[in-house]
């Protein structure tokens, strides 16, 4: 345990007691609110000195945003009822969606809130005392009518200058061709664009952003055009970069993958490879298969993209359900580790958890089928999640968490860490060492702080 709390690795999991330092006890974790009501839609931030922002839905009996700094040693540094961002007196909707931090302490959170017959969207400076930079309600980024649109899926960057970029896609009730709102906040909190900037697309809805910061003052953005239905929908994913004034530079966007089917509701990863360019994994039903693959791509921060078309395959092995990659990231010497299921069929009993590197030329390095890390018997009524990975040095972390199939209705789970080392072999004596063992529902295993 202490191996991977001296990574500073923060997961909640509100069943909640009163403790306010760190505990070995994975029947009995730490717990940094212990306010009554449910919370939920936790978001976490790495501060200074070790240090960690939380950010969460609290119902108890209105609907509010709040958020706590927790020392390195698991110390509270603000009240521990947690700090207020933004309260409703009327049981309006709030949603903290995205947080990230800057190198001086302070903390930038992005929520929305449906409220008068409009969706908006706010964000807000908190520095490490607690005080609000920005005002006490924040900065207002974009309002919509609840009658014509709807807001959801944002994401933020912040530049190296400290601007905070925001994208959110907003789903259409007119035309049914969503499509995305990016907007820049100067580090004094004043609206950069008179005009937000939108992406979208006559013929398909955009969706699903995911911001990396690029350049001096500048942002990746990736994202996805979809037509069709739910399933079997006609899904592609582009990555297009604003510079300081919104301006587009890569002319009409770079493809990333424009084969296969995916459906609506799955998600893609996206993050920094650590140089201002970005990695993407997703998997995608190709032609008529019904078993998914899992694929990888990566793109410069001048719009090169590194491997061959749609993509390299994390495994070639076939008639397999790879799907649900997770990046972990770029080593030091420019290999990237990636993390996915692996299961026979579509039900989750007898889910696998496997892993792959590529070189920074995209050569499978823990051969064509990569390497398996998590096991489990066909027969199991267990499936794997994969919550997190990220890599250190050179060595790569999983956070995943165990449920049993039995026990669905129940969502009993445990939550459990793995470390590899960069030729594949497991870092512990025992391959996994467990985070939280107790009996209880857990959920928003949201990131790992490095």
């Amino acid at each position: 345990m202490k191996k991977i709390l001296s990574f500073t690795i923060v997961y909640l999991a509100f069943s909640l007691y009163a403790w306010s330092q760190w505990t070995s006890d994975v029947m009995n974790n730490t717990t940094f609110c212990n306010n009554p009501g449910q919370k939920f839609s936790t978001v976490v931030t790495p501060g200074l000195n070790g240090q960690v922002f939380i950010a969460w839905i609290e119902a108890n009996p209105t609907i509010t945003v709040k958020m706590q700094l927790i020392n390195a040693d698991g110390t509270l540094c603000w009240d521990p009822q947690g700090l207020t961002i933004s309260s409703s007196l009327e049981n309006e909707y709030h949603a903290p969606l995205d947080i990230i931090s800057d190198e001086n302490g302070n903390a930038f959170i992005v929520w929305y809130d449906l409220k008068d017959g409009m969706n908006e969207l706010y964000a807000s400076k908190i520095s490490s005392n607690g005080e609000f930079l920005w005002g006490t309600e924040g900065v207002t980024i974009y309002q919509t009518d609840i009658d014509t649109s709807s807001l959801t899926n944002t994401s933020i960057s912040l530049s190296q200058i400290g601007n905070l970029f925001i994208g959110t896609e907003m789903i259409s009730f007119t035309d049914g061709k969503n499509k995305i709102m990016l907007q820049k906040i100067g580090s004094d909190g004043a609206i950069s664009w008179v005009t937000p900037v939108m992406i979208n697309d006559a013929s398909f809805s955009c969706g699903k952003p995911k911001l990396i910061s690029s350049g001096a003052d500048g942002s990746m953005v990736s994202f996805t055009k979809s037509s069709g239905g739910l399933f079997g929908s006609v899904v592609t994913i582009w990555v297009q970069k604003f510079d300081e004034s919104g301006n587009a530079l890569f002319g009409e966007g770079k493809v990333i993958y424009n084969l296969g089917f995916m459906t609506l509701w799955q998600n893609y990863d996206a993050l920094s490879g650590g140089e201002d360019d970005m990695l993407i994994a997703w998997h995608s039903f190709v032609g008529s298969s019904s078993r998914p693959d899992s694929y990888l791509q990566h793109i410069s921060s001048e719009g090169v993209i590194s491997w061959q078309e749609n993509g390299l395959l994390l495994s070639t092995e076939s008639n397999i359900f790879n799907d649900f990659p997770r990046i972990a990231g770029k080593n030091q010497d420019g290999e990237t580790v990636v993390f996915w299921n692996h299961r026979i069929d579509l039900l989750p009993c007898g889910t696998e958890i496997y892993g792959q590197k590529f070189s920074s030329t995209g050569e499978r390095l823990w051969t064509d089928f990569g390497k398996k890390f998590i096991s489990n018997a066909a027969t199991s009524f267990t499936g794997f999640t994969i919550d997190n990975a990220f890599i250190s040095d050179n060595l790569s972390f999983l956070i995943y968490d165990s449920l049993n199939v039995d026990n669905v209705s129940m969502n009993l789970n445990q939550i459990i860490a793995v470390g590899i080392d960069s030729y594949g072999n497991f870092l512990w004596e025992e391959p996994s060492s467990a985070l939280s063992l107790s009996n209880t529902s857990k959920s928003y295993i949201v990131r790992v702080c490095l």
